[in-house]
């Protein structure tokens, strides 16, 4: 192996690489492979780091990383070392999960550095610094052949290349990722980096949901040009699916045309463990079995075979196809490490761990989230602060974001120990919180401000108006006077404007006739020049063209003209016609000379107007003396001559015209110069009357201004009256508000002050707090605004969720739509309206799902399960047309097809319009949908992969709202209208409280968006008037709704009390379900049974009575209603713990008194007091001390110093027959009886069973401690067709007759289809449900627990029964049986009417049941009707006895033996028959039957056979016939003398509940033993379904260390091996004949029984700390011994190879030690003088190896001795002088059911109190048979067990393997009484 790589290295460093480099080749394999060893050795895998896995391919892997460098790259050594550095960490250190390992890792690296480098490194100067990290993509973004892999130096230069890929990325994606690059998420990135830039590198991330593991993957895809492919799971993803998803991977990364790609597969993907398969063969061998057909590979390997020529492969193509996958295909794999999951697959799927590079993802640190905080906060508005105040504001909330998120880690780990419910806590949340906590922030700022400004604008407008009210009164006071003096001054200037005016109006008349003359005139002259203006119009047409002509003429043509010498005749004649216009020469060059100067310019400026008729003249004559001169012809001779051709004739036409104008233009000059002589004369007048109208208009004006003025100030007076009459609207009107608003701006500024801390806590609430129940989250909440406080974050003391986000009026109307209204049940409600995730409900009672359906009902609301057939189709729909949906029933998994909906993965295809890609198909996505999903689990375990996708909310009823709940049921049952009333008051209250608020809004908005005067608003004052009269109305109405609603408050809080029970009695039966999985009572069922009590409670006289009796009914009933689903043993512990509810609610009892009756003192050290009496047991007395020092009613007086003053009493009452019913000594003679419970608990706990039942008649009433009777006519009653009936089995049980009787008398017994479940019979069951109810039949199906797997199909059949489609048989009736399980349909049994079949307990109660199976006629049947009645009576009794002698355990029966009525049965017909054929009973011959045969033939055991005998004889004796028979001579117990069955009937009711030990022939200390067991299941089942106790463990230490120290000190208190060799006196020598002695053989055989146990203890103690610490495998035998020795049992792997045992672990390590030390004495001073016999493993080999001895020496056959036994009167072996002549001295006996009196020298019975005595030394002397007869009425056969469970493995003897022998003990009482009794020596005790 190092040769391989050293030669790969060499050859790698050879080209390019400096010598240096070259020369450590040599070290970098022996160093990678020395680091390799030590891994695989050290480094083991245990059930938690299963991935400590290490093979060659792990070692490649370095030496591959080792290759990714250049030789200009790896200037010297040191960055060589760097780089194996980086690489060993990356392949061995990235998959440790713990510091610890971490850190051994590094320091094994620095230690074979030094080894083989030469190089001293210290762990600071290797790691001190930025993380050691080499990476290929510090130059940017390259071709991945062109970069460079170097050490990143700079992590700021990291990070910022980082950054710009991920921008890179965003740009390129439909999906932008928003990601924070703390130290930790950089180097899991580059690591992802490094293992897709090597072949065939493959990666498996391991890490809790929503730590990032995906986005780092995809981005690194990117930075390393991967096609990033993920499957989409959908409805119908199959592994076929997967599969050619594979093909379509394979063909894009071998095909003709491969790139890079990456795979990436999470562990909720695995819908299948088929992919994971084949995921483990493309990571093994690249190739999956069977993936293409062989159409599909010849299609390949023919598009391949070019390219494979090309590179020199000549066959196999498919394999080169498969290479070519493998170089480009990576695969990454996302696994959580929650659970037993990954192990397995681990397991399974081999290839995970050898192929793929591992990276451990730990959680998020400390710095990592508050670097993500701080990122994330730096965007957080605070703009009301400075910039310093803004960053240290950001740094308090990132560290409180830090602390939010560990506190809830730390909360729900305390969450899981008390209430095993596991919460998962996730980056994600964290996330969420922060980008909550923006919205939140930002909403609320926006609203409080706004708020604060539109309350302040009102109240400042209010101020206003109240001052400016002040100020218009004084103005009205000044403006009076000054108005009467404007009206005077302006009638004055009236009249003076009057006389003036008079005078303007003359000019003005003269003005005027002027004005009318020059009109005339004017009038005139308009005409005459629109006449020469037309005449002249005529020619001007023909000017412009001509004009137009000359402008177009070309320059160079004049020019050409010009230069002509002799130019053609037409165009000479045409420029002499213009040189006659411009009166020039005509001859050529004068014209030539015209041509030269600006001629063209001088035509269009000629002075047309102004041309001499001379001229004209010649001109005419010139035109008319050519006929050739026109225009047309001239352009043949020269297209510019032709434009001034036309120009002439223009001229000469112009001129034409113009000459006929002229007279009209001189007249109309002579008429414009009159004109202008009127309007000279017309300007004079005018400017005198100007003068006259100036002057009267400025009086005007004076006169205006006067009246202006007085008008101003009238409107003035008019407008301030209106202003004062509308001001008294807002001062007047809305004074009330002006308060409520000045109180409502303080209450604002209080809110903006702790803004930030109050929604930060609020933003919390919504991310963290949901899954929690309410006293987790009081402490969270209270937890974070301590830390807020502290930091100096402000922050309400007083803060409520409610206030911060709740919308009162919303609320309001949430509990209208049947929202329970206790906090607990609003807050939810209030997570989920805020939340950015779709809510997840636990909603065991339904309360959330009746919320939601209610409230979502008008938006069509669909409701589904995921089980749903079309579930697909209706998510689309509801996704499309944004319905609202709510998924019921949800299990502990999710669909598949929810990942992207709870992703929200939308893509925003144009503004406003989003798409959701659901599998392969993109749906259009409304925002309207709303998505609700409900679970009815109480306690669900959802993974961090579905938590980290939901908001989980617990929404487990409260006793708050289910207390309301019931108090609307009792009022609306009692007080309908009052009910009625309150219903409609509350909507008429939530409606009116909705008016005011906008009302108010409106009035506020008015006020603040006013800009003018708001006095001058008409309108708004009008607004705001009718406003404030509207909500005067509304606020009058409200005030009449609110006092009549507190009206019917006081009257329904009379009923409150009814409502509370009906609460507590509601959640101790939900408690029930952790004593039984089958207990299940649904919030519904509990209704409508609560509702039935209170419709069925009779009337009554008074209110008081009517409220006691409602009380005392719902206790009763529910009480009998839920008892008959409960097992005998389980109904006494309900009504103990409705009892202590009861008081717990009423305040008498406490937590901590309650959990001390239940489970004891806690580990505490008190003050000592000494102990005043013997009679007071150390552990009694302790418990005295502890009551003294922490029970309040202990305290005062101290409790043990009254017992130390009255020790006397307390003497007398710890010691009496029932303490239970004796009275306490003073001073507690009067307490109340719990607390007289928590005394009998310290010192007599076994008679708790009694004092709990005394307990429950003093709180509830006899009724409570008596089972409630049933029948199947009463329980048929409360079933229909859609409720089935369920019977819970126990043992022996069978209710088949009993339905078949139902059956008979409901005349349907033709129609009873009847199925006992079991392999390949659900699908008859399944048809016999459908045709049971189309056909109306009776459904039995039986043994339910024994069809596990189709229990999910009888859930949806039970399920389908509520569906009013389903057209059901009115007759029809579903009966269902079954054992307890966990796995048996919740919902089933919580809508199901149940009912438990057990065998009856107590004699009375069988002993009636018995009866109950016969008839009068058959009491008379035989001949001898008394006779055999009184014989049937006894054997009704017998049959009794033998079933209840079952509650003493081993004292009872050996073996449990399960006598049922069919025993019972036989045996009456078998007595029949033989008193029908006899006239006497044969009583030898009954007993013979009855003992061996219908009973006898169930018993195993000989011992036991022998008691059944021994109790038949008692009750089958001739004795029985006589008069006045008492069984057993007890009293209570006897054959009445009226022997009818109705007397009977009655006599057996009148017995006592509770059997006393004498009808069983049994002593009174038996009754301890049973009163112990059933007190002490009583306290622990009670205990068993309290929240457990927080803390490690009472040491606090982990159960690790606990355990790791426990091992240490059995290791070191251990004894060593037993060896032959530690003789100290000759004992294995052999005889002449080779024969050893057969007690020294023994001795032989149980060293090695010893040693061998020895052993294994050593090794497995050894292993399991080595386990512990991860240095070896923590194996199933291993774990369950952790297990064993950390709950103080012997681990099971130890008693395989040990001896029978009942001890704890402590105690039993302690006797085997003193065994030891027996048999290392016999060892040192050879056969001891007296044996320990219970010392043996094998006591029955001792006893043998004694026969033995005695045979070889008396030489008698060894098959003919037994033992004869002497007792001695001593029972300490240490008084025992010398060894016995004959025989051994056994000792170490103990005596149970009897014991020895020393006096007498014989069996005596047990003191009271006294269990077990020790019993004398025995000689067991060996005799032979027959040599020693005894009397048997003289002695009782005693036999020895070796435990006191008694039972054992039936042997070939007959007798169990716990029997060893049975002992002849002297008694002078009949045997058969020992019998009875149950005596028997034991070897040992059980403590």
């Amino acid at each position: 192996m190092a040769l391989i790589f050293r030669t790969i290295l060499d050859g790698f460093y050879s080209r390019g690489f400096k010598q240096e480099i070259q020369n450590m080749a040599s070290s970098i394999v022996s160093a990678t492979i020395s680091v390799y060893q030590v891994l695989k050795a050290e480094l083991l895998p245990t059930p938690s780091k299963s991935h400590y896995l290490f093979n060659l391919r792990d070692l490649s892997k370095v030496f591959q990383g080792m290759l990714m460098t250049k030789p200009a790259n790896m200037p010297n050594p040191d960055l060589l070392i760097r780089l194996w550095m980086h690489e060993t960490l990356r392949v061995f250190y990235d998959r440790l999960t713990n510091n610890t390992d971490k850190n051994w890792l590094i320091d094994a690296m620095l230690k074979f550095i030094l080894q083989y480098y030469k190089v001293s490194i210290t762990k600071d100067e290797a790691f001190g610094g930025p993380p050691l990290l080499f990476v290929d993509f510090l130059k940017g973004d390259q071709d991945m052949e062109d970069r460079e892999y170097i050490e990143a130096k700079d992590h700021v230069l990291l990070s910022k290349r980082i950054h710009e890929f991920l921008e890179d990325y965003n740009l390129q994606n439909s999906k932008p990722m928003e990601l924070v690059f703390f130290s930790d998420a950089i180097q899991h990135l580059s690591r992802i980096n490094r293992i897709l830039r090597q072949q065939r590198g493959n990666c498996m991330l391991i890490g809790v949901g929503g730590c990032g593991k995906q986005s780092l993957t995809r981005l690194a895809s990117f930075m390393c040009h991967c096609d990033f492919f993920q499957i989409q799971v959908t409805k119908d993803y199959r592994h076929s699916t997967f599969r050619e998803d594979l093909k379509k991977l394979y063909l894009a990364s071998g095909g003709t045309n491969p790139r890079a790609s990456l795979f990436l597969m999470t562990d909720t993907q695995i819908i299948n463990e088929s992919f994971l398969e084949d995921i483990n063969n493309i990571l093994n061998s690249g190739e999956v079995p069977n993936l293409f057909t062989k159409e599909e590979m010849d299609i390949i390997e023919g598009d391949l075979r070019p390219i494979a020529e090309r590179e020199k492969v000549t066959d196999n193509f498919f394999n080169y196809f498969i290479q070519r996958v493998r170089n480009n295909l990576h695969i990454v794999l996302c696994m959580s490490p929650i659970g037993d999951l990954l192990r397995i697959r681990m397991r399974m799927f081999p290839s995970l761990v050898n192929c793929c590079t591992i990276d451990w993802v730990d959680p998020w640190p400390s710095d990592a989230l508050l670097s993500v905080s701080n990122n994330k906060l730096l965007e957080l508005p605070l703009n009301t602060m400075s910039k310093n105040e803004a960053q240290k504001t950001r740094d308090l909330l990132s560290m409180m974001c830090v602390f939010i998120h560990e506190s809830v880690i730390e909360v729900s780990e305390e969450f899981s120990q008390v209430l095993n419910r596991k919460v998962y806590i996730t980056p994600k949340s964290y996330l969420d919180m922060i980008s909550c906590y923006f919205k939140i922030l930002q909403e609320k700022q926006d609203e409080l401000n706004a708020s604060k400004n539109r309350y302040k604008m009102g109240v400042e407008q209010l101020v206003k108006t109240n001052k400016e009210v002040y100020e218009m009164q004084q103005i009205l006071i000044d403006l009076a006077p000054e108005l009467e003096k404007k009206k005077i001054e302006s009638e004055e200037l009236a009249k003076t404007v009057e006389i003036d005016s008079v005078k303007a109006n003359k000019v003005k008349e003269i003005v005027e006739e002027e004005e009318r003359e020059v009109n005339t005139k004017t009038q005139e002259i308009k005409i005459l020049q629109e006449d020469a203006e037309n005449d002249l119009r005529e020619a001007m047409p023909i000017l412009e063209g001509a004009i137009k002509a000359v402008q177009n003429i070309d320059r160079t043509k004049i020019n050409e003209i010009r230069a002509f010498p002799s130019p053609p005749e037409l165009v000479v004649y045409t420029l002499e016609t213009i040189a006659i216009l411009m009166e020039a020469p005509t001859n050529w060059e004068s014209i030539k000379k015209m041509l030269q100067n600006n001629f063209l310019e001088s035509l269009m400026n000629f002075p047309r107007d102004n041309i001499k008729p001379v001229t004209l003249r010649k001109l005419r004559n010139k035109i008319s003396a050519n006929p050739n001169f026109t225009p047309e012809k001239v352009e043949v001779q020269s297209v510019a001559s032709k434009s001034l051709c036309t120009w002439v004739y223009a001229i000469e036409n112009y001129a034409k015209i113009s000459k006929e104008v002229e007279p009209k233009r001189k007249k109309l000059e002579e008429m414009n110069r009159v004109l202008s002589e009127a309007m000279t004369k017309l300007k004079q007048t005018q400017d005198r009357l100007s003068i006259e109208l100036e002057k009267v208009n400025a009086l005007e004006s004076q006169l205006r201004a006067v009246i202006e003025e007085s008008n101003r100030l009238d409107n003035e007076i008019q407008t301030t009256n209106v202003r004062l009459s509308r001001a008294s609207v807002l001062t007047e009107g809305l004074k009330d508000e002006h308060k409520r608003w000045e109180i409502a701006l303080e209450k604002l500024s209080e809110q903006i002050t702790h803004i930030l801390g109050n929604t930060f806590i609020a933003s919390a609430s919504v991310s963290y707090y949901g899954p929690f129940t309410g006293i987790y989250r009081t402490k969270l909440v209270s937890m974070w605004i301590s830390k807020c406080t502290e930091l100096g974050i402000p922050v309400s003391q007083s803060y409520d969720l409610q206030e911060v986000l709740g919308d009162p009026i919303q609320i309001r109307e949430w509990n209208i739509f049947s929202l329970p209204s206790d906090s607990i049940s609003i807050n939810n409600a209030i997570i989920i309206t805020r939340s950015e995730r779709w809510p997840l409900l636990i909603d065991p009672q339904e309360q959330a799902n009746k919320w939601i359906k209610k409230m979502e009902e008008d938006k069509m609301l669909k409701a589904v399960k995921q089980t749903d057939k079309d579930f697909g189709r209706n998510l689309e729909f509801c996704l499309r047309e944004g319905y609202p949906m709510i998924i019921e029933d949800a299990g502990e998994n999710l669909h598949p097809l929810l990942d992207p909906v709870l992703s929200k993965n939308l893509v925003e295809q144009s503004p406003g319009r989003y798409t959701l890609r659901i599998g392969e198909t993109d749906i259009d996505y409304d925002n309207k949908f709303k998505l609700y999903i409900t679970t009815k689990l109480a306690n669900p375990h959802y993974l961090p992969e579905v938590s980290i996708k939901v908001s989980l909310i617990n929404f487990t009823v409260t006793m708050q709202g289910l207390e309301e709940q019931l108090l609307g049921d009792v009022v609306r049952k009692e007080e309908p209208k009052i009910e009625a009333e309150q219903n409609r008051l509350v909507k008429e209250i939530s409606d009116g409280q909705r008016e005011i608020k906008s009302i108010e809004q409106s009035i506020l908005i008015s006020l603040s968006s006013n800009e003018g005067n708001i006095l001058d608003d008409a309108k708004l004052i009008a607004k705001l008037d009718y406003s404030k009269k509207q909500s005067d109305i509304i606020n009058k109405r409200m005030i009449n709704s609110e006092k009549t609603k507190q009206e019917n408050e006081i009257a329904r809080e009379k009923y409150k009390s009814v409502a509370r029970r009906g609460s507590i009695m509601y959640f101790v039966i939900a408690d029930l379900s952790g004593i039984d999985p089958m207990y299940q009572f649904s919030l519904n069922y509990f209704s409508k049974l609560f509702s039935m009590i209170l419709s069925n409670a009779p009337k009554t006289n008074t209110l008081k009575e009517r409220i006691e009796l409602l009380e005392k009914s719902v206790t009763e009933t529910v009480y009998t209603n839920v008892c008959r689903g409960l097992f005998n043993c389980h109904k006494l512990i309900f009504s103990f713990l409705i009892s202590a509810q009861i008081l717990k609610d009423q305040n008498q009892i406490n937590d901590f008194e309650w959990r001390y009756l239940l489970r004891g003192p806690t580990l505490a050290t008190f003050k000592k007091v000494i102990n005043p009496s013997v009679k007071f047991s150390d552990k009694a007395w302790n418990s005295v001390v502890f009551l003294q020092n922490t029970c309040k009613i202990f305290m005062e007086p101290p409790f043990a110093e009254e017992i130390i003053k009255n020790v006397k009493a307390w003497e007398e009452f710890t010691t009496s027959k029932e303490p239970h019913i004796e009275k306490l000594p003073e001073p507690y003679t009067n307490i109340q009886y719990f607390y007289k419970l928590m005394i009998i608990k310290a010192f007599r706990e076994e008679k708790l069973i009694y004092a709990i039942t005394q307990f429950i008649r003093e709180v509830l009433g006899e009724k409570f401690v008596k089972i409630p009777p049933v029948s199947m006519e009463e329980l048929y009653s409360e079933t229909t067709k859609r409720t089935p009936i369920i019977f819970i089995l126990s043992p022996g049980a069978d209710p088949l007759n009993m339905v078949q009787r139902l059956a008979v008398e409901k005349k349907c017994f033709d129609r009873i289809d009847a199925i006992s479940l079991g392999k390949g019979q659900e699908e008859k069951a399944k048809k016999a449900i459908e045709r049971g109810y189309r056909e109306g039949k009776w459904v039995i199906l039986q043994n339910c627990h024994l069809a596990k797997s189709w229990m999910p199909d009888l859930d949806k059949f039970v399920e389908n029964f509520e569906d009013p489609k389903n057209n059901m048989h009115e007759d029809f009736r579903l009966f269902l049986t079954s054992m307890p399980c966990n796995y048996f349909p919740i919902p089933v049994l919580q809508n199901g009417v149940k009912l438990t079949i057990e065998p009856a307990k107590g004699i009375q109660s069988n002993l009636q049941r018995s009866l109950n199976m016969l008839t009068e006629e058959k009491m008379e049947k035989t001949l001898h009707p008394e006779n055999w009645q009184k014989i049937l009576f006894s054997l009704c009794m017998f049959h009794a006895v033998v079933q209840e002698r079952r509650k003493f355990g081993p004292l009872g029966w050996n073996l449990r033996y399960e006598f049922n009525e069919s025993d019972l049965d036989t045996s009456m017909r078998t007595i029949e028959l033989f008193l029908t054929e006899q006239d006497t009973a044969p009583w030898d011959a009954i007993r013979f039957v009855i003992g061996e045969i219908n009973y006898g033939g169930r018993v195993t055991d000989d011992l036991d056979r022998r008691s059944l005998n021994s109790i038949l004889s008692c009750f089958m004796t001739n004795d029985v016939l006589g008069t006045n028979y008492h069984y057993l001579e007890t009293s209570v117990y006897y054959i009445p003398e009226n022997l009818s069955l109705s007397n009977l009937k009655n006599y057996a009711s009148l017995l006592p509940l509770t059997d006393g030990p004498d009808i069983f022939g049994m002593h009174e200390n038996a009754n301890i033993a049973f009163e112990k067991s059933e007190s002490f299941f009583i306290l622990s089942t009670a205990l068993s379904i309290q929240p457990k106790e927080k803390g490690i463990s009472a040491l606090g230490k982990t159960p690790d260390q606990l355990v790791d120290e426990l091992a240490s000190k059995f290791l070191e208190d251990l004894p060593t091996v037993l060896m032959k060799s530690e003789e100290k006196v000759p004992i294995f020598t052999e005889d002449h004949e080779g024969l050893m002695d057969a007690m020294a053989t023994f001795l032989s055989q149980e060293m090695e029984r010893f040693n061998r146990l020895l052993t294994r203890i050593k090794t497995s103690l050894e292993d399991i700390k080595k386990a512990i610490k991860g240095l070896a495998l923590m194996t199933d035998d291993l774990d369950k011994m952790y297990t064993s020795i950390n709950e103080n049992r012997v681990p099971a792997i130890w008693s395989k190879v040990a001896y029978p045992s009942l001890k704890p672990l402590t105690s039993w390590l302690f006797d085997l030690r003193e065994r030891i030390r027996f048999l290392r004495e016999w060892l040192a001073v050879g056969k001891p003088k007296a044996y320990w016999m219970s010392a043996f493993f094998f006591p029955q080999g001792f006893l043998t190896a004694v026969l033995q001895a005695f045979s070889r020496e008396h030489v008698i056959p060894v098959d003919t001795l037994n033992f004869f036994y002497e007792f001695q009167t001593m029972s300490n072996y240490l008084e025992v002088e010398e060894r016995p002549e004959e025989g051994v001295l056994i000792y170490g006996l103990y005596m149970e059911g009897c014991r020895w009196d020393f006096d007498v020298m014989q069996l005596e019975d047990s003191r009271p109190g006294e269990m077990y005595s020790i019993a004398p030394l025995i000689l067991f002397v060996p005799s032979e048979k027959g040599t020693n007869d005894l009397e048997p009425d003289d002695y009782y056969s005693m036999p020895v067990y070796k435990t006191s469970e008694r039972a054992g493995t039936l042997s070939t003897t007959g007798h169990s393997t716990n029997y060893i022998i049975s002992i002849e003990a002297p008694t002078a009482k009949k045997p058969y009484t020992w019998v009875l009794r149950g005596g028997a020596f034991l070897c040992q005790l059980n403590d």
